[in-house]
């Protein structure tokens, strides 16, 4: 048994070595390092959102984010000795709904049960939250997982839902540097939170930040939470640990507290490469609580390596919640997963990081809307017009994306008649602009007719248009004589071009100069 022992240390020496002196000589670590080195990221996540309701989930006292500290508070919050609990049926609904859109197993009861510790923010000493009996449980949900610097390459993944669990939230501890004390503010002690476990199966931060946003855009969609992460209505906590080569299991820590997209995607990547630099240091990865910096990186709070005990028990003053069949029926009636970047990526083959972006902005996905709605537009084509359209409207003075619902049905028409070729994108650039600017209001078909603006694509027209160019520009003509690809024969397709009032494709215009170049080397 000894001798085994031995020999397993000196193999873990040895792939220790080998990883120092691999990666020892680096700069800076990324977590392309730390998977070619063989260990695999393993992220679970505590997603906090707090539930809609005017009152808390225990009391009667008013949830105000305005009021002053210590005015939205009832007697129960304040831990006052012989005080009850008394349930809040808004806050049951609303976790239910969470459940439900998170397609777990919705039990046909629940109980509430004790956790003890002591924070100077937990009057009580105890949180009343489901550890072994939740609302709901065994759930998954279905998310598109990209890089805003890659969006052509994405993938859709499963992340398993342990539970979603009703428990009430801690009051604030504010932390006076001058005076050298922390202020205790109870107005958000008792406020009601759906807490949604995950598996463990995010694998970077990008999975995790994709998964929480599409998390708080569904919940927000149904109104289950506001999700402003600012104001604490949507916090996240992260377990993360390295699967080493072999398979073993890394110690986990956990982040707390994260509070927005970027600190998610920066506190997770920075504790990945924390851990693989202590155990490419021969080190070992303490299993304790961490918080997040404003840089991104993670401080140790307090230590976890003695496992806590909470003396976990049954909430003696509140009864098993049974769940009615009625609950459940209203609330599947009441919630909707069809969410407006599904039906961007699903409908209209968008990738998720524009349709996603699309859909969180509420002035853009208006007036991509809008824009959708004209005859023979694809959304593919729009797309590709939108940064055309913010480079105009930047030079115009005019925000983007311009809320003039003229301007939206313009623009579809415009790209419409570029898009079937009958305009040339230099001619609809001219249009915009005068839309942009308001000098023009009439229909695209109208201007275009009226002003004579339609594509020439005949070889006669052009030839005499190229025949003219070339006539005043003559001594570009002789430089330009065997070289093709030369600036003076750009000159001369330019030249093409603005003769024919933009009317020209540039391909065809410079088609035709090198046609016209190759006759005259001959």
């Amino acid at each position: 048994m000894s001798s085994t022992l031995h020999r397993l240390s000196g193999l873990q020496r040895g792939f220790h070595k080998r990883i120092a002196r691999e990666f020892s000589g680096r700069q800076s670590l990324t977590v392309t390092d730390v998977v070619k080195a063989g260990f695999q990221p393993k992220i679970g996540l505590e997603i906090h959102a707090q539930l809609p309701s005017n009152a808390k989930l225990f009391s009667r006292a008013p949830v105000d984010e305005d009021a002053p500290p210590n005015a939205a508070v009832s007697l129960f919050d304040c831990g006052t000795p012989g005080t009850l609990p008394v349930l809040n049926k808004r806050c049951v609904l609303m976790a239910l709904k969470a459940g439900l859109l998170l397609n777990c197993e919705v039990p046909k009861w629940c109980r509430f049960d004790r956790k003890h510790y002591f924070y100077a923010d937990m009057p009580t000493g105890y949180q009343i939250t489901q550890q072994d009996h939740p609302i709901a449980k065994n759930g998954y949900f279905d998310f598109y997982v990209y890089r805003n610097d890659q969006i052509e390459s994405w993938y859709q993944k499963r992340l398993e839902i342990f539970r979603v669990q009703l428990e009430m939230d801690s009051g604030k501890t504010i932390h006076d540097q001058e005076g050298e004390r922390s202020l205790i503010d109870l107005n958000r002690a008792g406020v009601a939170l759906a807490e949604i476990v995950t598996g463990p199966d995010l694998t970077s931060a990008v999975e995790a930040e994709c998964f929480v946003q599409q998390l708080r855009i569904l919940l927000m969609h149904n109104e289950v939470c506001l999700g402003e992460m600012n104001m604490g209505h949507f916090r996240v906590d992260a377990n993360v640990s390295l699967t080493h080569p072999d398979g073993t299991n890394g110690v986990r820590t956990e982040i707390k507290n994260m509070n927005s997209f970027r600190l998610i995607h920066m506190a997770i990547q920075s504790e990945i490469l924390r851990h693989f630099k202590i155990i490419s240091a021969g080190g070992k990865v303490v299993n304790e609580t961490r918080g997040v910096v404003p840089d991104g990186s993670t401080v140790s709070m307090r230590d976890k390596e003695v496992e806590v005990d909470y003396r976990m028990m049954p909430e003696p003053n509140l009864p098993i919640l049974k769940i009615r069949p009625e609950w459940i029926e209203d609330s599947k009636n009441e919630i909707s997963s069809d969410l407006m970047h599904l039906y961007y990526i699903n409908e209209h083959n968008m990738n998720p990081s524009l349709a996603i972006h699309i859909a969180t902005d509420d002035e853009l996905r208006y007036f991509i809307n809008r824009c959708l709605e004209a005859e023979g537009l694809t959304a593919e084509h729009l797309v590709a017009w939108l940064g055309e359209l913010k480079k105009v409207c930047q030079n115009c003075g005019v925000n983007y994306p311009p809320k003039s619902k003229l301007i939206a049905d313009r623009f579809a028409e415009a790209i419409c008649l570029e898009g079937a070729s009958k305009i040339t994108k230099l001619t609809c650039l001219e249009l915009l602009k005068g839309y942009v600017q308001g000098t023009e209001s009439e229909r695209v078909e109208e201007i275009v007719e009226s002003r004579e603006l339609w594509r020439i694509t005949g070889e006669v027209e052009i030839s005499a248009l190229l025949k003219s160019v070339v006539q005043e520009n003559a001594a570009v003509v002789v430089k330009a004589r065997g070289k093709p690809e030369s600036k003076h024969a750009n000159k001369l397709r330019n030249a093409l071009i603005a003769k024919s009032n933009k009317r020209i494709f540039v391909e065809d215009a410079a088609r035709s100069v090198v046609a016209f170049l190759a006759k005259e080397k001959m």
